[in-house]
């Protein structure tokens, strides 16, 4: 509930702004990078972490290519699972799936992240959704990668 009421204020205070200002030069809005494919291309060890703590939930390998194409992630003992990515200003934003999951065994899950690169490191946020029997089940935290070598 307090998650959805500083939603709901983020988006009031956003919508009552003055449409006809524009950024001074010097603000951040006005010096925030546009990055590209090259910018992320290389292999990243990636953790995602509780929403509240730092508990590692799943660790996987993101192979991310210059141009944006073929982009994979590999969990431990896995196959690569393609990843559909996407740059927009200064964030990335990863999609994969539908695939299965190992816990719960063999659930049908997707998962999106969205980061960016702060002091060389992807960090971010990311949701992955299972479709359980009863029901979606849904995973929310946060991101963290280290480029490998």
């Amino acid at each position: 509930m307090r998650k959805a009421f500083l939603i709901m204020s983020a988006l009031v205070v956003t919508a009552c702004g003055r449409k006809d200002e524009q950024p001074a030069a010097d603000s951040p809005a006005a010096a925030t990078p546009t990055l590209s494919y090259a910018d992320f291309a290389g292999r990243w060890s990636i953790q995602l972490l509780g929403d509240m703590s730092d508990s590692v939930l799943a660790m996987f390998e993101l192979n991310a290519t210059a141009d944006g194409t073929n982009w994979t992630m590999t969990h431990s003992g896995r196959a690569p699972i393609s990843v559909r990515a996407a740059v927009e200003g200064d964030s990335l934003l990863i999609d994969a799936g539908p695939y299965k999951s190992t816990a719960p065994a063999n659930v049908d899950m997707t998962t999106h992240g969205v980061s960016r690169l702060e002091g060389g490191m992807l960090v971010g946020n990311f949701e992955s959704q299972y479709a359980m029997a009863k029901g979606d089940s849904i995973v929310r935290g946060r991101l963290r990668g280290t480029r490998l070598p």
